[in-house]
Order: structure tokens, then sequence, then C-alpha cells
């Protein structure tokens, strides 16, 4: 009774009572935040990781679905596209449409394939898109055949950087290894004056540190990957942006728009001839201990050329095409590639070096360094930078190997890729990549 008459009367027992209600509300409020964390973790665990391998929901700066981020097919219409298996996102049509509103001769292989009329609307969204832009290849003979192709689409010729080209003096300066033989190239170029873009390569020998390819005649130092980004690539960049006659306007920045890196050719080549040395197949499978040099060194690689394009520069990693071999794809017609004339030819001497396992292992390794998950983690080999799932760089998947796999029965080398289709979808998916950068 003393009991109750306290409560009623306002005593202790009230003042308990209000600390109940106090905890009781405070306990919703925590309830309701810890509900509000939980579903704000599961929708970014559902968006993925920025700058992951895979993102199926991507828009267009000209508005279109981004076809390429898609699972698909490729079809033919008859230009060749690579077209989503949903339905409410069409195939991307900018080169089509890019070839389709520039002057180009009758000859060029890809009159037939281009869109059969251009509107006064898309020409200025492709303005939009290419305007004074400027791509880069980083890579190798691949790189060069593809940017050779688009040109021949264009009824130009890619022309060399060599020593003796404005662009290219940086061959002659480089004091470590005197001076290159006069049809060595940094790269290649190709202009289009109607949307003022230029597309140009830059060649490199993967992930080499030990110079294996110095006894040979065709070897231009140097090896390194990033010195030749300090010496090399950084001067090239800057007198790109020098006026010169057939290109009369100034790049907008020293900087690429967009960058598409790979590294794969020079790599299988260099395991290649080490396993010759050691009575090994050059076909067997790669070791771990490979695979994990290889990733150790695009971390060195990759951050040496973020370094010199600088961090607001998109960087897309280019997959590795998957496809039969010839007589004409060794090794020593790789060491050939970075002369300013080449053309693939049966070799003298058969260094096979490109098999379709190892080239999917480097592939595979690549999807992993596009989002490390977990615990995986990775460090440079001589920058000693740290990978880690929640610290590395942003890299963008170009799934060129993907879009191409089993598109191989009218390559007459695996050097040199095809106008149709792989040319004409590669320069599709970077058209759509500069859309989305």
């Amino acid at each position: 009774m003393a009991d109750t008459q306290r409560v009623l009367s306002g005593g202790r027992a009230s003042t308990a009572a209000r600390s109940d209600v106090k905890v009781h509300q405070i306990g919703i409020g925590l309830t309701v935040l810890s509900l509000l964390f939980f579903v704000s973790s599961l929708l970014s665990s559902l968006a993925g990781v920025p700058g992951g391998s895979v993102s199926y929901d991507r828009v267009m700066s000209t508005g279109e679905c981004d076809s390429f981020s898609k699972p698909g097919f490729v079809d033919h219409l008859p230009f060749p596209v690579w077209q989503p298996l949903d339905e409410s996102c069409e195939a991307s049509k900018l080169l089509s449409d890019f070839l389709s509103s520039v002057p180009i001769p009758s000859t060029s292989p890809v009159v037939s394939l281009r869109s059969n009329s251009v509107s006064e609307t898309r020409r200025e969204e492709l303005q939009q898109v290419l305007a004074n832009k400027t791509v880069l290849l980083v890579g190798d003979v691949v790189d060069r055949t593809l940017l050779e192709s688009v040109c021949t689409m264009l009824g130009r010729s890619a022309e060399p950087v060599t020593s003796g080209h404005v662009w290219g003096q940086s061959l002659n300066t480089y004091a470590f290894g005197g001076h290159p033989p006069a049809d060595t190239t940094l790269g290649h170029y190709c202009y289009e004056p109607t949307y003022d873009i230029l597309l140009s390569t830059f060649y490199h020998f993967g992930t080499d540190i030990h110079d294996i390819w110095r006894q040979q005649p065709e070897y231009a130092p140097p090896t390194l990957f990033e010195t030749r980004m300090s010496y090399l690539l950084k001067p090239y960049l800057e007198a790109m942006n020098s006026p010169m006659p057939l290109i009369p306007d100034m790049r907008r920045r020293t900087a690429p728009d967009m960058v598409i890196f790979s590294s794969s050719l020079w790599d299988l080549a260099m395991w290649a001839m080490e396993d010759e040395r050691e009575n090994r197949p050059a076909y067997s499978d790669l070791s771990p201990a490979r695979l994990k040099l290889w990733r150790s060194r695009m971390v060195d690689m990759t951050e040496s050329l973020r370094a010199t394009v600088g961090r607001h520069v998109p960087i897309y990693w280019r997959s590795t095409p998957i496809a039969s071999t010839t007589q004409h794809d060794m090794a020593d017609g790789l060491l050939r590639s970075i002369r300013a004339e080449f053309k693939p030819k049966e070799e003298a001497n058969k260094h096979k070096f490109v098999f379709a396992n190892r080239v999917a292992q480097l592939n595979n390794a690549r999807i992993s360094m596009l989002s490390l998950d977990g615990k995986d983690s990775i460090r440079g080999t001589n920058s000693n930078i740290l990978w880690t799932s929640r610290s590395h760089l942003q890299l963008r998947n170009m799934p060129f190997a993907e879009i191409t796999l089993g598109q191989d029965a009218r390559l007459v080398s695996y050097f040199t890729q095809t106008i149709d289709p792989h040319a004409l979808l590669f320069w599709d998916m970077a058209f759509a990549a500069l859309a989305n950068s």
C-alpha cells in the first residue's frame, strides 16, 4: 500500500517511471538508427564498389544506355555491334554514326557498314563526345593495328612518331641508350579534322625489369615502363599540344582525355623465351609466382601511368584477345612491331608465345585488380605501393577480349586484328567510354 501511495503521490517511483519511458524512447531511437544503417549498408553493397569491373545501369552523356556494360552478343546490322540481351538497351551506334558524318573515300572498307543517315541532333551529340578530344592507347602491336584500322576506315594512314618527328624528339635526347634506329617509334597517330579528334598510341615492353631484349637488333631502350613514362611519354604528350600543319587546333590540355592501357604480349613473349631456355613448354599454365609478379608490376605500371597523365584522366584497362595464332605471330615479329614499317610475316624462328590458357590467366588477373575483394592485397615491386580492397587505383574495364571472343575466324594474324568485327567493335567501345568519361 505504501508503494502504491508513493506512485500516486509522485514520489521516487514516479521518477523511476519517467526514466523508464526515456530509456524506452532512446531504445526506439537506437533501433531506428540501426535499421537505417543496415538499409544503407545493404544498398551500398548492392551498388558495388566504384571503379569495379561490372556495372549494368550506366548511361552515357548522350543519354543512351551503355550497351557495353551489359551482357550481350555480337550482331551485324550490317555493321558489327554489341547487342545487349536487355531489349530496353539499344546497341551503340556511335562509331557507325561517326563514320557516316565524316568524309571518307569510296574505297574505305566500311562504306557499306555505316549508318544510312545522321541527324543534325546526332551530329551535335557526336561533337559533345568527340570534339577536340585525344585518346591514347598505351600498349603493344594489337593497339597499333587497331589504330591503323580506324585510320584505314577514314581513308588515312597511321603516322609513325619516330626520332625525326617533331613529337619524337625524346628518342634523341634519352641519355641512357644512345641514339635509336631511325625507324624506331614512340607510337602512331591519326587525326580526323571534322571533329578535331586525335587518336594515338604509345608502346612499351611490358613488365620486364631485366632488359631481356637488349641484345636484339630491333630493341631501343629504355625497357623499364616507369622510365618510358618519365623520359618518353611525358615529352610526347607535351609535344602533342604544339600546333602542326596537319593538326591546326591546339589540344584542350597536354593530358589525353582518355587512356586505354594494356600489358600482356611482351610479358607472354618474355616468359616463353625463359621457358625455352629452361626446356619448358611455353604452353604450360603460368605459375602462381609469375601471376603474383605480374599483378605486382601492374601496380607499379598503372600508378606510374596515372602520375604521368594526371589523376583526372580516366584509364581503361583493355583485356587481351583470346584467339588462334599463326606462324605470323612469333616473338620475332613482336620485336619488329616497334618499327615504323611493320607487316606480319611467317618467321624463320618459331618462337610461339601466345597461348589461350596463359592469356585467360592474365585476363583473370586483370579482372581481380579492377576491384579487389576481401583481404586481397598487392604491393608494387618497385613502387612499394600497397593496393587493398579499401585503397587502390580506380581503373575502368574495357572487356575487348570478352566482346570479341570467338570472332577470330577471319584473322590472318593475331597481331593484325580485323576491321570487321574487331576494330569496329573496339572503337565503338572506345567512343562509348569517351561518352562515359
